[in-house]
């Protein structure tokens, strides 16, 4: 669904009869783009059009204020810095203040990469934490690429950084790398649905990732974190539920699809979620963020005495202080101390 050649945007794609759009549920990729020119864009300047000819179901799930998140099983548990209310609340109104989406996803990534060794796993009283997952720690990836495969031709999506845990990728953007908005944006600038057909184009370049199968049945979940320029109170989770038909008609766009004797099990190609994480309570930012992402955490602490021995501090030097607390942030320089902040108890 991509072309060298690019198009105005909603101006031209509310002019697309509805009832005139095709969509790949009942015909092949190329069938419709053949049928509608406007379609010829690539991912970054895909429009409303391009979710109709998707099938995207879209569900939004409102505000995820308490560590209540996704209700699916827990599959993945995350380890994550120790750090005080005031500090979070100073590094999320630096990812507000920061212009540049490099600047947003660094501060993000204080908040949820530890910058010391992982230890043993132990509790507070000493006892093993006896998880059926291993935490690991979130890597952060600044130099992301993926791209959205179409036959043999993969097209580049605008895309840099990423929270990798294990195998799991979670990809950030920024609206502003999506659309550079001017200076004083009109009301549609400010919508996300002027997003939402670009962000569907990363969340089926993830699906992509995870490999083929053959399972009409299978469906792929794929996850992202979005933030809105003009938006200084919340932080935006986008998921993905895609059919395995849809990957099939990116995978072989001349092929038109199966038509099996039983009906089809999901109504939908792509079933679109948007959520969204307040800043505020500060303190409880992370948790929340990686409960709605159905992500446990363990948070690193520190221990100041080793076998009943002071432990010696050892200064180094970093430019980031918290500005209500005198005392630097950086990490002693052992850790033995882990607790458990569970979703459920």
């Amino acid at each position: 669904m991509a072309s060298q050649q690019s198009f105005p945007d909603d101006k031209i794609a509310h002019n697309v009869k509805r009832e005139k759009t095709m969509d790949l549920q009942n015909y092949s990729l190329n069938t419709v783009i053949g049928s509608n020119t406007l379609l010829w864009q690539l991912p970054k300047q895909w429009t409303k059009a391009h979710l109709r000819a998707l099938r995207v179901d879209r569900k939004s799930d409102g505000h995820i204020y308490h560590l209540d998140g996704d209700e699916e099983k827990l599959s993945l548990h995350a380890i994550i810095p120790d750090i005080s209310p005031s500090l979070i609340e100073y590094r999320i109104k630096m990812i507000i203040q920061q212009t540049a989406p490099l600047g947003k996803a660094l501060y993000l990534s204080k908040i949820l990469i530890s910058s010391v060794p992982t230890p043993g796993l132990v509790r507070r009283d000493g006892d093993s934490l006896g998880l059926d997952i291993k935490p690991v720690p979130f890597i952060f990836d600044r130099k992301c690429n993926l791209g959205l495969a179409v036959g043999r031709r993969t097209y580049l999506l605008p895309l840099s950084f990423s929270f990798n845990l294990g195998s799991f990728m979670l990809p950030y953007i920024d609206s502003w790398q999506i659309r550079q908005v001017p200076v004083y944006p009109s009301p549609i600038d400010r919508s996300l649905q002027t997003y939402e057909p670009c962000i569907a184009a990363i969340l089926i370049a993830l699906a992509q990732r995870s490999g083929r199968s053959t399972d009409d049945s299978r469906v792929t979940k794929t996850q992202l974190l979005f933030t809105h320029r003009f938006d200084d109170d919340n932080i935006y989770i986008y998921t993905a539920h895609i059919g395995q038909p849809l990957l099939e008609r990116f995978r072989h766009p001349c092929k038109p699809p199966t038509t099996n004797a039983r009906p089809y099990k999901t109504p939908y190609l792509i079933k679109l979620q948007h959520q969204l994480v307040p800043y505020k309570p500060f303190g409880t930012f992370a948790w929340r963020l990686l409960a709605a992402l159905s992500i446990t955490v363990t948070i690193m602490a520190e221990d100041n005495h080793i076998d009943g021995q002071k432990k010696r501090k050892r200064m180094q030097a970093h430019n980031e202080t918290d500005p209500k607390r005198s005392r630097q942030e950086t990490p002693r320089a052992r850790v033995s101390i882990l607790y458990t902040n569970r979703k459920r108890e």
